[in-house]
């Protein structure tokens, strides 16, 4: 399973970049957790309450395919 996501990097409406975002499944094997420097917190929700929380349609959209994906597994 990979899915993209497109879009632009805007700084106070001013175009910085257009971005490509790649998401993966994965399977967490252990709870060791490293994160990057882009990031500042991280946290597991079951499916449901993981929709809930996206508030892009397109994460909306793409978390529907992955989880269609592993129901297939």
């Amino acid at each position: 399973f990979e899915e993209t996501v497109n879009y632009v990097f805007l700084d106070y409406d001013k175009k910085i970049a257009q971005k490509t975002a790649y998401f993966f499944i994965g399977r967490a094997i252990n709870g060791e957790i490293k994160l990057s420097d882009e990031h500042i917190d991280y946290a597991w929700f079951p499916y449901k309450e993981a929709l809930k929380k996206l508030t892009y349609e397109n994460a909306k959209t793409m978390l529907k395919k992955a989880d269609k994906y592993i129901q297939t597994l």
